[in-house]
């Protein structure tokens, strides 16, 4: 899915039940850090992940850290589920280590979109 003319590399699992929007972390990819949700919810649940900009599949490539790093990444994610689900439908928001903090600024600036926020392993 291209957004910003940035080619974000999304995985999807799941057809039925609200969303649920996985954010990985440092280094992190779609699949390394969500596969178990990708898998454990989809019986449940629409869920998608990818891979931030300059991380696992998305290109290009290389990753920039420019101040607005992590709120770049939350305006893509927002972007993404804007993408997937045209429909203003809330959907659920986790985020891990860096991707926690991308998320809750994600959440903080979509809170209609946003139904639940579950973090973990982000810094202060």
């Amino acid at each position: 899915i291209y957004i910003s003319r940035v080619e974000l590399h999304c995985v999807t699992s799941g057809t039925t039940g609200s969303a649920v929007l996985c954010m990985p972390g440092a280094l992190g990819t779609a699949k390394s850090d969500f596969e178990p949700q990708l898998q454990g919810l989809s019986s449940a649940h629409r869920v998608v992940s990818f891979d931030p900009r300059g991380y696992g599949d998305s290109r290009p490539p290389v990753r920039d850290f420019p101040l607005n790093f992590y709120e770049r990444d939350a305006d893509d994610s927002a972007s993404l589920m804007a993408q997937l689900m045209p429909e203003p439908e809330p959907y659920h928001l986790i985020g891990w280590s860096d991707g926690a903090i991308s998320a809750v600024i994600h959440a903080a600036k979509n809170p209609t979109r946003v139904k639940s926020l579950v973090i973990f392993g982000g810094n202060a």
